[in-house]
């Protein structure tokens, strides 16, 4: 089932000020698209998040909506949205951009790419804040206090392309690593969600 945008932000946000978190947050990188962010070169790259919600809105989260709304129009890039109906609720499923660089960027969150500071010839990739972040959760802060986005978020890396990877603490095709190495076969997608994820952001080592 779709709907437009705007009913749907309407219900993501409505569910977040009802203490929703995001169950599942995919973002799909290019190892090409990875050194050249590296090198200066700063891109967007597509996002997947998905929201558990209740179906039923109460008054008062119908009339902080469209302050909600137009508030995360300002700070993302939002290209679709689906909802799925469940025996318990809905799913929300958003699809979106990002941005991926070297330096911080203007935006809530992103994917950084650096040089690794312990690892020569590799570049370090992770989920961070950008320097909007701040301004961002103080905005939604300040239509309803409860609304307070955690700067940390569980991630899924879906990379294709070709190079060496290593990456700690991580789930792949079931199987949890304390230190991941090999090579990309076409495509490698990486979990880091629950345990230390919770406090600190998942990422892993590209070869140069």
């Amino acid at each position: 089932m779709k709907f437009n945008k705007k009913t749907a932000l309407a219900l993501l946000f409505a569910g977040l000020l009802a203490g929703c978190n995001a169950d599942k947050l995919e973002v799909t990188l290019k190892t090409d698209e990875i050194r050249a962010a590296a090198q200066g070169e700063a891109t967007n790259i597509s996002f997947e998040a998905e929201f558990s919600l209740m179906s039923e809105l109460d008054a008062e989260q119908r009339a902080e909506l469209d302050q909600i709304i137009a508030t995360v129009e300002d700070f993302m890039d939002i290209d679709d949205i689906e909802l799925e109906n469940k025996d318990m609720g809905i799913n929300l499923l958003i699809e979106g951009q990002m941005p991926m660089s070297s330096v911080q960027p203007s935006a809530p969150w992103y994917v950084s790419v650096t040089d690794s500071y312990i690892h020569d010839g590799l570049y370090r990739i992770e989920l961070a804040n950008g320097t909007e972040f701040d301004r961002f959760q103080n905005a939604l802060q300040g239509i309803n206090f409860m609304l307070a986005p955690n700067a940390v978020q569980p991630v899924k890396y879906k990379v294709r392309g070709e190079g060496m990877v290593m990456a700690p603490g991580v789930d792949i095709d079931g199987y949890t690593y304390l230190l991941y190495a090999g090579e990309i076969e076409r495509r490698l997608t990486m979990n880091f969600s629950g345990g230390p994820w919770e406090k600190t952001s998942g990422g892993f080592f590209l070869n140069k």
